[in-house]
């Protein structure tokens, strides 16, 4: 079978590019024919390992002397807001890539990714989009992967969870959807002794990583756990914000800031357990390669990703979203009992047996096989139109009344509200009137209310032109959280912005 990559940059140091990279090194002992597309080339040298036998093609060399102007001006095929990484230079070298593409299945990895092969393949070409993020958490990701998705053969996510969110937003139009996780990257993997006293986390130094928390819950503990260290592995824009705050707790000599790492096997096997505070996540693969060497691991409860991965009290401790005083207190226990951390190392590694390479490899040729089978030589849409529709979402419930029809729940406020009714005896219209003529011009009352079932009088606060009673909103719980352009505090407030400061 003849299997081909597409990726943003094969030397580029991320999770995705080895994601890729591992599966197109794994595809290859199996015995099939892979090709690695890379839109541009930023380096000499790659960040992981590629075998000799992967075909490796850079559509853009920006090592080299390229069109400045060119790679200066926007691109056509994939609007700014979806991803920054690609201009006119790039849509140049994929037209030139993708145009006449001889291959069984193109893979793709983002979701800009997937918008360009739709646009520029052959219509023979089985496009497999895979997902190696948290994809409901996305942002400028979101437009494109939804967009697309409907028209690719099948999409491939980490999680089952993600899947589920995936056909319930696309409805009666979504694609075949798999569940297939990250592999591990081949070879072997050392295995920590668990004695090193150190706690490592690694990813790139960003607001959605939050290691900031992790910071600062070491900190509420670093005197109980005396000679125990934190190492964060990475790099990126909240390094200062990092450094400020380890200097701040008087942390300096604890907590370490090496950069990037090139071997994190080795990494991993000096820790004692591996910390995770992202706020959403895919399918950390550092949380895996953790577990692959054996050391537990102690992460937020995400929407999806660590949840599916970590089995509380088994190969690791999962803990409130957000909660650093949770975290912290898990820090605590793992780092006083060795009996526990010996006794949750098991277990990752146990769990880490189930994404061995090959097996993993095995699975993917499977989901490519049976794609190919559905579209027969069909065109592209033909073979989608064909296609019998997907089933519906399912509701993840669990507990005793898991078996119950769930009764519809009516919300009680929306927005925008309603017009207020009309009434006989003022004659309100959408645009009531207050007595002596004046409009009324606010939808909801600008009232502070107690909760409904708290006893008492519920207090009110109300702007000069506030709903009369019989058109009150809703409680402060559930308020509308600004006012409308037209409403009159909301000029008060742009005429007080505007007025001059007194000195």
């Amino acid at each position: 079978m003849r299997i081909t990559f597409l990726v943003q940059s094969a030397h580029k140091l991320g999770g995705t590019e080895r994601a890729a990279l591992t599966q197109a090194n794994a595809l290859v002992d199996l015995g099939h024919e892979v090709r690695l597309l890379s839109v541009v080339k930023a380096a000499e040298q790659p960040a992981f390992w590629i075998d000799e036998r992967v075909a490796v093609e850079f559509l853009v060399d920006l090592t080299q002397s390229h069109d400045e102007a060119l790679h200066a001006r926007p691109s056509v095929l994939v609007p700014e807001r979806w991803d920054k990484q690609f201009s006119a230079l790039t849509d140049v070298g994929l037209e030139a890539g993708l145009r006449g593409l001889q291959t069984d299945v193109l893979v793709t990895v983002t979701p800009a990714l997937l918008a360009t092969a739709l646009a520029l393949v052959p219509d023979e070409v089985v496009v497999v989009h895979q997902e190696h993020r948290s994809s409901s958490q996305r942002t400028s990701g979101l437009e494109p992967l939804l967009v697309n998705a409907p028209r690719a053969d099948v999409v491939a996510l980490l999680t089952t969870a993600m899947g589920d969110w995936l056909r319930a937003e696309l409805g009666p139009v979504a694609p075949e959807v798999v569940v297939v996780p990250n592999a591990l990257p081949q070879g072997h993997a050392p295995r920590s002794l668990l004695d090193s006293r150190t706690i490592v986390a690694a990813g790139r130094l960003v607001m959605e990583k939050q290691f900031l928390k992790l910071v600062q819950a070491f900190a509420d503990v670093a005197d109980e756990l005396p000679g125990w260290r934190l190492r964060i592995l990475g790099q990126g824009h909240q390094r200062p914000h990092l450094v400020r705050e380890t200097r701040k707790r008087g942390l300096y000599d604890r907590v370490e800031l090496p950069g990037t790492a090139t071997d994190m096997a080795s990494e991993w096997a000096k820790a004692s357990v591996m910390a995770l505070t992202s706020r959403a996540e895919g399918f950390p693969l550092t949380m895996q390669e953790a577990m692959a060497a054996g050391v537990p691991c102690v992460s937020f409860d995400c929407a999806s990703g660590p949840r599916e991965i970590v089995r509380h009290e088994v190969n690791g401790l999962l803990v409130a979203p957000e909660s650093i005083a949770g975290m912290s207190a898990a820090l605590l226990r793992v780092g006083r009992d060795d009996e526990l951390r010996r006794r949750l190392g098991a277990g990752a590694l146990e769990t880490a047996a189930e994404w061995e390479a090959s097996r993993i490899a095995g699975r993917w040729v499977e989901v490519f096989e049976r794609a190919l089978e559905r579209r027969a030589g069909r065109p592209r849409y033909a073979a989608l139109a064909a296609r019998p529709a997907p089933p519906p979402p399912r509701r993840r419930r669990s507990g005793p009344t898991a078996s119950r029809p769930r009764t519809p729940v009516t919300p009680r406020w929306t927005w925008p509200p309603a017009p207020p009714p009309r009434s006989p005896t003022s004659g309100w219209s959408s645009r009531p009137t207050r007595p002596g003529g004046r409009s009324w011009c606010c939808r909801w009352p600008r009232a502070r209310r107690t909760s409904r079932s708290s006893p008492g009088p519920t207090r009110r606060r109300t702007s000069p032109c506030a709903t009369p009673p019989s058109t009150a909103g809703p409680s402060a719980a559930v308020r509308s959280r600004r006012w409308p352009p037209t409403c009159c505090a909301a000029v008060r407030r742009s005429s007080r912005s505007s007025r001059p400061r007194r000195r």
